[in-house]
């Protein structure tokens, strides 16, 4: 088997890794929802709203506003997010925010992930975590590069 193949083989058990007792699963989150929490999250806890319309949450995550508009009306849906009114300058943008149960939510699934992980890397020293670190940040981060272009 050659390097690229093992790799791919490594690539597809990675991705299997998010278990189906996963709370993201239960809810029947795609990663597209789990991004979107994340996206909302991270703006309501840094205070601002930079993400928090379709257009910019699209453009973060480099997909179409339709693909984000579809995803966002299913979070509403699940009482995961709530639409607000731009009280702060363009009334036609709708903002977004996670409601009380979509951060609960969200906190489940970083939990979940964060001891999924533990479990992962258990297996390896400090020093092979960090090496693992960077060498996934090294391969990443031209990938993330590419996307947002």
């Amino acid at each position: 088997m050659t390097i690229l193949e093992k790799f791919s083989r490594l690539l597809l058990e990675i991705k299997q890794i998010e278990r189906e007792d996963s709370p993201a699963k239960t809810q029947g989150l795609s990663p597209t929802h789990i991004r979107i929490l994340g996206f909302l999250h991270d703006d309501e806890e840094a205070g601002t709203t930079r993400k928090s319309a379709i257009t910019a949450l699209a453009t973060a995550m480099g997909i179409s506003s339709p693909s984000v508009s579809v995803a966002v009306s299913q979070l509403e849906e699940k009482q995961l997010i709530e639409k607000r009114k731009n009280t702060n300058g363009d009334s036609r943008i709708v903002l977004l925010i996670t409601s009380n149960k979509g951060k609960k939510l969200y906190r489940e699934i970083l939990k979940f992930r964060e001891n999924r992980a533990k479990e992962i890397l258990k297996v390896l020293d400090e020093n092979e975590q960090e090496t693992l670190l960077k060498l996934l940040e090294k391969i990443l981060t031209p990938m993330s590069d590419v996307k947002s272009e």
